[in-house]
């Protein structure tokens, strides 16, 4: 009886923490592809849009309260090309010219820091995570430079834009797969939308005299990012 009692013992709190390590904590790094949508993909000279697809990378952490539901954050960046050639393409219809026309652009670049739920689901020893995160994102746009002839003068635009921070909204599923111990292989695919107001500056250089044009206008940034990280288990 004694023995039974000892071994019962044993066995509920081998349960017991056997339950606790099952609770899926972890630390994950991830990288992978940026494809933009929406209007953040559409060509828009002012807005300096029309982007190409670019590279993301990320640190996420989760602490899970239970086997399934979490507490977490997200930390990383995005960044985009501009498509020279669409913003070309429009100052040669705009002028209707021949004449060359030169498109230097500086990359689009999206850092943020996020919290929220994580939702899991194992799956015999996968496990597929879902997250419904938000936060702030800091939007930095690119520093775009048309140099075009117009008339016979050398006509050089430059627009530039100040940093604007928004809150942004990410959610997305992960597939982690184990590989060896605590260690997994995360594929991962989310999206990211949010809604900046910049203040944009236009300076304009003609024959050597220079004119500045301000406005603000509202950027929607929105993104598909899928890539593949690791994944460690806490």
């Amino acid at each position: 009886m004694k023995n039974f009692i000892i071994t019962s013992l044993l066995l509920l709190l081998t349960s017991t923490l056997s339950a606790q390590l099952k609770n899926p904590h972890f630390v994950g790094l991830n990288a992978g592809i940026s494809m933009p949508v929406g209007e953040y993909k559409n060509f828009d000279t002012a807005r300096a849009s029309a982007v190409n697809a670019g590279k993301y990378a990320s640190l996420e952490a989760g602490i899970y309260i239970s086997r399934f539901v979490g507490i977490g954050f997200n930390l990383g960046l995005y960044t985009n090309s501009i498509n020279e050639s669409e913003i070309k393409s429009e100052f040669e219809k705009q002028l209707i010219t021949n004449n060359a026309i030169e498109v230097k652009a500086d990359d689009w670049l999206n850092a943020y820091a996020l919290t929220g739920l994580y939702l899991t689901i194992p799956i015999k020893k996968v496990r597929l995570d879902f997250k419904f995160l938000g936060g702030a994102v800091n939007s930095s746009q690119p520093l775009v430079t048309v140099t075009t002839n117009e008339s016979g003068s050398v006509v050089v635009r430059e627009s530039k834009v100040e940093d604007a921070i928004a809150f942004g909204i990410n959610y997305g599923a992960h597939l982690r797969i184990p590989i060896i111990s605590k260690l997994s292989l995360r594929l991962n695919a989310e999206t990211f939308t949010s809604l900046p107001e910049f203040k944009k500056e236009t300076t304009t250089y003609i024959n050597g005299n220079k004119s500045i044009t301000k406005e603000n206008f509202e950027q929607t940034i929105s993104v598909l990012n899928v890539g593949v990280g690791l994944c460690f288990s806490l």
